[in-house]
């Protein structure tokens, strides 16, 4: 069966608008926040000498109407303008209408189907589900999906009577360790998918997993191309709950790791590298313009004793 590209229900896409599209306005608006340094200098360039300065958004309604008007008519200048530059650099929600799977992912899987063939699979930050349901469709004997969002959880769930494939989905969070531990039990693959850039311990989530045996794990992230650090660290926005331990605070700290970095860690618990693929996604930066996000998927078996 074809997973990729299987029609949703009107239902389930409903409930995907109704999830995702408060989220993406909250990108939006994080972005416009972050960007009023931006915003302010491009005032300095279009003022004139006898203008009244303007250092923050919420000063530009406090100029004099006139200068007001000729920065909308003459410079097409306003904040309400500069948001809505920013929502169209960050591009416009679309509903999702499919079951969609990263075709570099989707290929780099069906390569490996033996890993996955009458395999009890565990996919974390499973996210809608659609490699979970990728690897019921390729004959997994079980799969279990978690995240550690109910809403996608709901999504996921909402899925299985789209798609009719038998795929169970937990709510849980990756940063629980001893849960993992016991989840991973009694699995043979597990997919580490999209998420190890958006954390913070990268060695106990890799522990809790690693630790149990499991034979084979494909990881696919967001790298960091140098060789030093071994892990490149950052700030995001938490209001989407990616990593799962935001404790409340508006931005946490989360690290990219290099592959070095997973390839030593994996060796540690006793993996072979068995395959690689590094490949670039186009996203967005504050700068509003396109860049090239490096990522790798990586293959590792549990060498034999």
């Amino acid at each position: 069966m074809k997973v990729s590209n299987t029609a949703l229900s009107e239902n389930t896409k409903n409930l995907i608008q109704q999830i995702n599209q408060p989220i993406f306005e909250q990108y939006t608006n994080f972005y416009y926040d972050k960007m009023e340094s931006k915003f302010v200098a491009q005032y300095k360039v279009i003022k004139d000498t006898t203008w009244p300065d303007c250092d923050a958004y919420s000063k530009f309604d406090k100029l004099p109407d006139a200068i007001k008007q000729e920065c909308i008519d003459v410079h097409n200048f306003s904040p309400e303008i500069y948001y809505n530059s920013v929502k169209k650099d960050y591009g416009t929600y679309k509903t999702q209408t499919h079951v969609t799977v990263n075709d570099t992912l989707s290929e780099f899987i069906q390569k490996h189907i033996n890993i996955i063939e009458n395999k009890n699979v565990i996919d974390f930050a499973c996210k809608h589900g659609a490699v979970s349901f990728l690897a019921k469709s390729y004959n997994a004997n079980s799969v279990l999906g978690l995240d550690v969002r109910q809403d996608n959880i709901d999504i996921a769930s909402s899925t299985i009577n789209d798609i009719q494939l038998d795929v169970n989905f937990v709510r849980s969070d990756i940063h629980n360790y001893e849960a993992n531990k016991k989840l991973c039990k009694d699995k043979n693959t597990a997919f580490l998918l999209g998420i190890m850039y958006h954390v913070h311990d990268h060695v106990n989530i890799i522990d809790s997993i690693l630790s149990n045996n499991i034979e084979n794990i494909i990881i696919e992230s967001g790298i960091h191309e140098d060789s030093q650090p071994l892990i490149w660290w950052k700030t995001e926005p938490t209001f989407e709950l990616i990593s799962g331990w935001h404790q409340n605070k508006k931005e946490i700290l989360v690290g990219y790791p290099t592959i070095s970095w997973f390839d030593f860690i994996a060796d540690y618990y006793g993996y072979t590298k068995i395959d690689q693929l590094k490949y670039s996604k186009s996203v967005s930066k504050d700068n509003a313009k396109d860049y090239l996000l490096s990522r790798a998927i990586l293959l590792y078996k549990k060498r034999l004793t």
